[in-house]
């Protein structure tokens, strides 16, 4: 399910994919940033995720796709809206591509 942001920010939006192998809902977000920030970002969230993610740059599309497991990021309830989680996850990305363009 691709949820588009309705706030001022970097990124669009980005995917809510379900997991049926590991019966999980998975993030997946195309960032604009450059290869040297990949890093960074793995970094970032090293510190933030409790959880499984995966980094890893298009050269083709210019971009950092990342994937995150939902019950990575602890703020997210199963009992949520599907607004209350685009709204967690978009803050979420937004903080991450902030500390990532300072690095």
């Amino acid at each position: 399910m691709y949820l588009e942001s309705d706030q001022e920010n970097e990124i669009k939006g980005f995917v809510l994919e379900w997991d049926e192998v590991f019966s999980t809902y998975t993030i997946l977000v195309g960032l604009p940033v450059k290869k040297k920030h990949t890093q960074n970002v793995k970094d970032y969230l090293q510190n933030t995720v409790q959880g499984n993610f995966n980094v890893m740059y298009d050269d083709g599309e210019g971009f950092l796709d990342v994937n995150v497991s939902i019950e990575s990021l602890h703020t997210i309830q199963e009992e949520m809206t599907i607004r209350q989680v685009s709204e967690i996850v978009t803050n979420y990305i937004d903080q991450l591509m902030k500390v990532t363009k300072e690095a």
